[in-house]
């Protein structure tokens, strides 16, 4: 900013690597929505239960330990935000189907924190647990090799979720540049195919979902439909079919997730009511929540 030729705010050297957004939007909702899910994680990762104590205590216990579905909030973000600029390309017929810099975005975004937090616990690691396995785990990350095989969780468990973020990351470019050339429609019903029906259909052949522990496995790509509903809304708006009064469905989503994770709570207290299909059941409650 100038005033008579003064600089009033200079360029500060950090500027240069400031990682500009997906999105060139402003959206409100998504700030509340990403506080909401920060919450729901710390809270619960934070808390220890005397798995001794009574049944109110268990039950708020079990209740505190479904914060870790914060992650499947994350997911929903990620799916509407890192797709929209893709839908806006898609609906204006743009040259180019991935925006500017995507790929240089993802990286500067995950992989310094990812690479600083590998270095900074591993040493820790073998010392505490005179386990020299860690350096190879560590490898693995660093190399990139955690996110197209299954790693030990050894070293950072919750990295979990990461490996599916980055896997979608990968396939929704690649999606788009297969669909270039066909219409908006056929596109809607492809991307549904392929990250709704078909990560669905093998979760449910094969009775797996992506784990943490004693392995990180993503199975892919049993977890891409935590990213559905989120890219389906972003392309619903970028072709001008998303009405202002579905606004209120986000209530009937507000009154719905409490829902689920009372509903998990349970079932966490009566481990012979939880099973995959209880399970799958309250998963999708919270997707669509």
């Amino acid at each position: 900013m100038k005033i008579t030729g003064i600089n009033i705010f200079k360029k500060h050297w950090l500027d240069a690597w400031h990682v500009n957004p997906s999105l060139n939007r402003d959206y409100d909702f998504i700030d509340g929505l990403r506080g909401i899910a920060i919450l729901m994680v710390l809270i619960g990762h934070h808390f220890y239960i005397n798995p001794q104590a009574g049944a109110w205590v268990k039950l708020a216990g079990s209740f505190i330990s479904t914060g870790g579905y914060g992650v499947t909030l994350f997911f929903a973000l990620s799916g509407f935000l890192i797709s929209w600029p893709f839908w806006k390309r898609k609906t204006t017929k743009a040259a180019s189907v991935i925006p500017t810099g995507y790929g240089w975005r993802r990286f500067w975004k995950i992989y310094p924190p990812l690479a600083l937090s590998i270095i900074l616990l591993t040493p820790g690691y073998i010392l505490a647990k005179q386990d020299w396995s860690y350096i190879s785990i560590a490898t693995q990350w660093l190399t990139g090799l955690a996110f197209v095989m299954p790693v030990s969780g050894k070293l950072n468990p919750v990295m979990w979720s990461l490996v599916v973020e980055v896997q979608f990351y990968l396939t929704l470019p690649l999606v788009f540049i297969l669909l270039k050339r066909v219409s908006l429609k056929t596109c809607f019903g492809v991307i549904t195919l392929i990250f709704l029906v078909i990560p669905v259909t093998v979760r449910l052949l094969t009775r797996c979902s992506p784990t943490f522990y004693p392995n990180i496995n993503s199975y892919f790509p049993t977890g891409l439909d935590s990213f559905y509903l989120g890219i389906m809304i972003a392309g619903l708006e970028n072709s001008g079919a998303l009405k202002k009064n579905w606004a209120k469905m986000g209530d009937f989503g507000l009154l719905l997730l409490p829902i689920a994770l009372l509903i998990y709570s349970w079932l966490s207290l009566h481990p012979g009511q939880r099973n995959f299909w209880t399970l799958e059941g309250v998963n999708w409650m919270v997707k669509i929540a």
